[in-house]
């Protein structure tokens, strides 16, 4: 048997400061992006981070644009893998959704992927974007900055209630994954971890009166039902379709029921998978797929035309 090699600890720390030097790291992430795909490149690229800015081209011909100084998973993915690199299953039927949308709420938006598709899939669509965590917020503005986007930016977390609470994240770079809830961030990251206070709010506080084809995509790490519940009326006036992330580890689906139940929300749950839609009878975590489109019964989403759409992304 081989035994693998293993480099000094300084030797590896020079290998990282050349490898994230702005210079040597275009260097060799371009030529690690022309290789053809195997496991050899995606051992590879897994070590190489895409350092500094990326570019991508959107099926419309247009240009997508993120920056970040440092190691960061989204926009690495979508350097090597296209405007799709990062939850390729989810990111079609979402920006097909906003084309249709008036109003389109990115909770949980990170550095701000799913925001710039849908913003300029849809310049016409009122964008909001929600990350609490400031020094990841940074990098959202700057990212819809490139875009010459727009929207309005929330840097607080939805919630039930609007004041404060103590907000957790992985302590190196820039976080991939941050949570109000101290229990699943330990338990998916161990107890070392970053604590800062954040603002929160609700949805029925920030748009008592907003009206219109509404688009949601809610992704903040097992509080997704904190989020809705938090917006009871504002479900019931607008009926959203809403894209929601439910990780089977820690089950979400039966809260989220209740809550949507509560609000009078009379939709159908289908899994996002890289095959299609799959219908289900139930919102359940998957272990491989992660995120649920619920398509609502009635409101300005329930349409002949959306109603073909969703029966040609159905798996038969």
């Amino acid at each position: 048997m081989t035994t693998p090699l293993r480099l000094p600890e300084p030797l590896k720390k020079l290998a990282r400061i050349l490898r994230d030097s702005p210079t040597t790291n275009r260097l060799i992430s371009s030529a690690a992006r022309k290789l053809p795909a195997s496991d050899v490149r995606s051992r590879l690229i897994a070590r190489i981070p895409r350092v500094g800015k990326i570019t991508t081209r959107l099926p419309d011909g247009k240009t997508l644009t993120m920056e970040c100084a440092a190691s960061e998973s989204v926009t690495t993915s979508v350097f090597y893998d296209g405007w799709k690199g990062q939850e390729p299953e989810v990111l079609p039927i979402w920006r097909a959704l906003a084309e249709r949308a008036e109003h389109i709420l990115d909770i949980g938006a990170h550095v701000g992927h799913f925001s710039l598709v849908a913003g300029l899939t849809n310049p016409a669509a009122k964008l909001y974007c929600f990350e609490p965590l400031p020094k990841v917020a940074r990098i959202l503005r700057r990212n819809l900055e490139l875009n010459s986007l727009k929207p309005t930016v929330h840097e607080l977390a939805l919630n039930t209630s609007v004041g404060h609470l103590t907000f957790y994240s992985v302590p190196d770079g820039i976080p991939s994954s941050s949570s109000l809830s101290k229990s699943f961030m330990s338990d998916e990251h161990g107890t070392e971890l970053d604590e800062v206070t954040v603002a929160t709010s609700t949805l029925d506080a920030l748009f008592p009166s907003l009206t219109g084809a509404v688009l949601i995509k809610i992704d903040t790490e097992t509080t997704e039902p904190q989020v809705l519940a938090g917006g009871l009326k504002f479900i019931r006036r607008t009926n959203p379709i809403i894209v929601v992330e439910v990780l089977a580890k820690h089950e979400t689906g039966p809260d989220l029921h209740d809550v949507l139940e509560s609000a009078g929300y009379a939709f159908t749950p289908y899994l996002m998978t890289d095959a299609g839609l799959q219908k289900a009878s139930s919102i359940r975590g998957n272990d491989r797929w992660r995120n649920f489109l619920l398509v609502p019964h009635d409101g300005p989403f329930a349409t002949p035309e959306m109603q073909s759409f969703f029966a040609n992304h159905l798996i038969v």
